[in-house]
């Protein structure tokens, strides 16, 4: 059952009102907590020194900004949240059962949004099966014209995000949706494991989880020419090599299929208890100690294997076009 809303600024959408609430309380956090200490202080009326805590608040809020810069290289701009709130306040509302999509007016004349609900309906529910986990709240999903805008709202390229506090994904409709869609509820439920692991599993873990086409052989035949652009996997614990722009393509690449060959090799059952540890410290060690194999010994059996099925490929489109009846 799918119901229309169509919310304007002067008359917003239930569905928009709590993804704003969501988003605005989790950063809002440190100052609420701060001014409901105060509060309770002055209705039992005893003087209270505000001054550490003003100074712990202030030391959260420059951490947080340094984290950012540690990851990415980049200070983070002015706040995302402030800009992607004045965005949607226009957007309108398609509600199901369990999913209500986000869209600004005039991009459900381009885009078939119902067909976008059905997805996200049939991906919930694949990956609340592989994660072993059921998302208690309604999932929102916020489409945003183009990935330029998104790009300008977040202060990073990006096709999708996901917004894990408000349990929300948040996608680029000039992008491939139907890959991108999964893509971002991959890393929604991935989050309920490890918060921040590692981009080598965070994005690999996504990439091989978007591909709605099983016999699919692309990424697989194209790691050959993807690993001679990295051959030490290390490389892709860091942020700030993983995402940079001119390489973002060959790390997301080399990430899904390395985590390819962790699953298929090692089985669900072992990656996820890796998934839910690692981090980029001791992640050689737990990698050791729970495959049995060190990092490179694993890096390098999975390019073997990705070299042999890239010929193997190869070899049967020749045998195809030299005799079509094959």
């Amino acid at each position: 059952m799918v119901s229309s809303n169509e919310g304007t600024s002067q008359s917003m959408s239930r569905a928009l009102i709590v993804l704003l609430f969501r988003c605005w309380l989790m950063a809002l956090a440190p100052a609420l907590s701060l001014g409901a200490l105060f509060l309770s202080h002055v209705l039992v009326g005893r003087p209270v020194n505000l001054f550490p805590l003003l100074i712990l608040v202030v030391a959260l809020v420059t951490f947080s900004k340094f984290v950012c810069w540690f990851a990415y290289g980049v200070w983070p701009r002015s706040p995302w949240l402030w800009r992607f709130s004045r965005r949607v306040l226009g957007f309108r509302t398609v509600s199901g059962d369990r999913v209500s999509l986000l869209f600004p007016a005039g991009l459900d004349g381009v885009i078939e949004l119902h067909e976008v609900m059905q997805w996200s309906d049939l991906d919930v529910h694949d990956l609340s099966q592989r994660f072993g986990i059921r998302l208690r709240r309604r999932l929102t999903i916020v489409l945003i014209s183009s990935h330029q805008e998104l790009t300008a709202d977040f202060g990073r390229p990006m096709g999708g995000t996901v917004l894990v506090p408000a349990n929300a994904v948040v996608l680029a409709a000039d992008c491939p949706l139907r890959e991108i869609l999964r893509h971002e509820l991959a890393h929604l439920f991935a989050a309920r494991w490890n918060v921040c692991p590692p981009p080598l599993l965070q994005e690999g873990l996504a990439v091989w989880l978007q591909r709605t086409d099983p016999d699919r052989t692309d990424v697989a035949e194209g790691i050959c020419s993807v690993h001679n652009f990295c051959t030490d996997p290390s490389l892709l614990f860091d942020r700030r090599y993983f995402f940079a722009p001119h390489r973002r393509h060959v790390s997301y690449a080399l990430a899904g299929v390395f985590t390819g060959f962790l699953i298929r090799r090692f089985g669900w059952d072992s990656y996820r208890r890796f998934y839910r540890k690692a981090d980029r410290w001791t992640f050689r060690s737990l990698f050791k100690r729970q495959f049995g194999i060190s990092l490179e010994g694993a890096w390098r059996a999975c390019h073997d294997e990705s070299v042999a099925m890239a010929s193997l490929i190869q070899r049967l489109r020749e045998d195809q076009l030299f005799n079509p009846l094959l």
